[in-house]
């Protein structure tokens, strides 16, 4: 197992701040540098399901994320399937802007408080599916997720995961689950510096 870091304070605290001072906020959708919808604080709206084809979120990604905050309509799920056929090199138009200081496309927004909220909606499922693809550590019962929440290196590998779960790749993987720390934080800024994807 890996000697930890432990957060001083709120761990979720923690990360939401690291997150939100990577991602930025933004009230609006809007198209990121890589043409993808986002919301809050980087909530990405469409996902690659492998390589070149995207789709939007589910209806139950969706209701799920933003739970108390926003229902999506018929219309707006219409508009994230056109910005993911397009994403995946289908002919047509992506309707939002591409700046978040851009005009909004609807006629909602929100604010801080509620892109906590999703951030939090978000955390539950993140949470389970780090915690499958880590696994546990060589020989042992002990999940490696379930060690690290809480440290500082829960902390960026959670970073990780929420900018892609691409990033978290079978190399780093395999170095945590062999308890190297020194192979598994070479993987993280090697990762961190490029934003690789590796499988």
């Amino acid at each position: 197992m890996l000697s930890r870091n432990l957060v001083v304070g709120d761990f979720w605290e923690t990360a939401r701040k690291a997150i939100l001072g990577s991602e930025g906020f933004s009230s609006i959708v809007y198209n990121d540098s890589q043409g993808i919808p986002t919301v809050g604080y980087g909530q990405a709206l469409i996902v690659e399901v492998e390589k070149g084809v995207w789709r939007r979120l589910t209806d139950t990604e969706l209701n799920n994320l933003f739970a108390g905050v926003h229902n999506w309509t018929a219309d707006e799920k219409q508009d994230l399937d056109k910005a993911a056929r397009l994403k995946s090199g289908i002919s047509g138009s992506n309707p939002f802007p591409d700046s978040p200081n851009g005009v909004n496309y609807y006629n909602w927004l929100i604010n801080s408080e509620q892109a906590e909220q999703i951030f939090t909606n978000d955390s539950i499922a993140r949470k389970a599916a780090l915690s499958k693809r880590l696994g546990n550590y060589t020989g042992t019962t002990t999940n490696i997720w379930s060690d690290l929440e809480g440290s500082y290196e829960g902390v960026a590998l959670y970073s990780l995961a929420y900018n892609s779960p691409k990033l978290i790749g079978k190399n780093l993987v395999n170095a945590l689950q062999q308890g190297n720390r020194a192979a598994a934080w070479f993987e993280i800024r090697i990762t961190r510096t490029t934003k690789r994807k590796i499988t």
